[in-house]
């Protein structure tokens, strides 16, 4: 299983935020199932060993189905269960990561759960175990006109799920984690969307894309045989479009106007002239997902039938390996042309993958660099407070001729390492936390105040510094006093 370096996808243990009491525990009832806050669907609740907590994945949305939310973030949520009523809830966690599926440890103190971030929880809407996809090409000459098409992939479709292990086959103009085209959006609901109108990604796409690809749809229906047909203009669009240029109240039957991109002037052909946009009615709302290498982006889906590509991608989903897939998708279609060649074969999987490494490289850059700046700082701040300790041996054997204590002069040094260190963190916290801000969307995509990360260099610096002070003076405080003063 291939795991992108950057995978923001992490356990999380927590120790339980306040220790169990050693009074017996109490019964855990129906009645302090009913009196808990709704949880996610689906999750369930956590109950400790001891019934003394209770632990659950809470929703933010609420019980109406909510266009402005793409996805409901999830928190975990920890209650005591007393003898009377459970305590007030109190979240773990905050921001827009989602985190789901607690689980207690087997003594009851401490709590795992999942913890994952919103870019990389957009991929979890598309279905890309067992897929494959391949880009297809109808010559111009066999395949003049769109009803041509639309009999050659209706054809193929019946052929591959025909053959034993393949499960779902569809076609889409670009498949998920890649580049698609526009469409310049002129109007809505008869409405001029903006000045000037805003472009698009528009993905031409087959019924059974929405269950084959995608995790379904979260509103509305699927297309049918007919859309895309005279009469019938439809079109789906994903929460982030509805979000952006729908606003409030529900999507379904609201009316875009999109106009196809016209051909530029080159030295071969002269500029087509505007092409009159096309009306259609949303049937439906899709969940985001990553039709780029960022973040998810305002999407219309448009049915095959509307005008058949020649040029379309083939992702077909079986069992038995991609090898089979492949050989099943390849003889299937040369039964039927065999003059075609398919393109390059990947597998979702390795879509995704790629459409994730500019980020994950990125993070793993960045990674190295903060461990080589924590090494240099580290081998710094070392040798600095050892030098000024050691510069300072004659003072230490000055005064431990007078009577002064080894653990008090260790002590004197101690406190004048803390004092440089505590100047530093007064200057590097707010500087780091200000650097994470201009990086986090572009290259982390993670929280700014990420406390484990800070506490932990905090107390690395710190104990490279304790080390630095105490090493030089505990050396020189067993000298010889007389020996200490000949020491340059």
């Amino acid at each position: 299983m291939h795991r992108p370096i950057a995978s923001l996808l992490t356990v999380v243990s927590l120790s339980c935020v306040a220790t169990v009491s050693a009074q017996p525990a109490p019964i855990f009832t129906s009645e302090d199932v009913l009196a808990v806050r709704t949880f996610a669907g689906g999750q369930g609740v956590a109950v400790s060993s001891t019934g003394r907590w209770v632990a659950y994945a809470l929703t933010d949305a609420n019980d109406e189905w909510n266009v402005q939310e793409p996805r409901p973030t999830s928190h975990v949520v920890v209650q005591t269960l007393g003898a009377d009523r459970p305590g007030a809830p109190r979240a773990l966690t905050t921001g827009v990561s989602h985190s789901l599926f607690p689980v207690w440890s087997p003594d009851g103190r401490r709590l795992a759960f999942i913890r994952e971030d919103k870019f990389y929880g957009l991929d979890r809407n598309v279905q890309t175990a067992d897929a494959v996809a391949t880009f297809i090409r109808l010559p111009a000459q066999k395949y003049a006109t769109p009803e041509q098409r639309v009999a050659f992939h209706t054809q193929l479709r019946d052929r591959l799920l025909a053959v034993p292990g393949i499960t779902a086959s569809t076609i889409a103009s670009t498949p998920p984690f890649t580049f698609a085209g526009r469409r310049r959006l002129t109007a809505v609901d008869g409405r001029l969307a903006s000045d000037p109108p805003p472009d698009v990604v528009t993905v031409v796409v087959e019924p059974a894309y929405f269950h084959t690809v995608v995790r379904g749809l979260v509103l509305g229906e699927s297309f049918s045989e007919l859309h895309g047909t005279p009469g019938h203009e439809a079109a789906i669009v994903n929460q982030r479009f509805a979000e952006v240029y729908l606003g409030a109240g529900s999507p379904i039957g609201r009316h875009l106007e999109l106009r196809p991109p016209t051909a530029q002037r080159t030295y071969l052909r002269e500029a087509e002239g505007p092409t009159p946009p096309v009306r259609v009615t949303i049937v439906g709302v899709s969940p985001d997902i990553r039709q780029s290498l960022g973040d998810a982006v305002p999407i219309v889906y448009l049915p095959y039938r509307a005008e058949a590509p020649a040029g379309v991608t083939l992702i077909v989903r079986g069992s038995g390996g991609s090898a089979h897939v492949v050989s099943a998708a390849r003889e299937a279609a040369n039964a039927i042309d065999p003059d075609l060649a398919l393109g390059v074969v990947r597998t979702l999987d390795e879509l995704r993958d790629r459409s994730r490494s500019p980020a994950a490289g990125s993070a793993s850059q960045f990674a190295k660099i903060g461990g080589l700046a924590l090494v240099l700082a580290g081998v710094g701040l070392y040798s600095a407070i050892a030098y000024a300790v050691r510069r300072r041996t004659q003072e230490i054997a000055i005064r431990m001729a007078l009577g002064a204590q080894a653990t008090h002069v260790r002590w004197l040094f101690l406190k004048t390492s803390a004092w440089v260190v505590v100047g530093g963190l007064a200057v590097g916290l707010p500087a780091s936390l200000a650097v994470g801000r201009l990086l986090q969307n572009n290259v982390f995509r993670t929280s700014t105040r990420d406390l484990v990360m800070l506490s932990a260099m905090v107390a690395v610096l710190a104990t490279v510094a304790l080390v630095a002070s105490i090493i030089p003076a505990r050396r020189a405080t067993r000298l010889e006093p007389t020996t200490a003063l000949r020491i340059e």
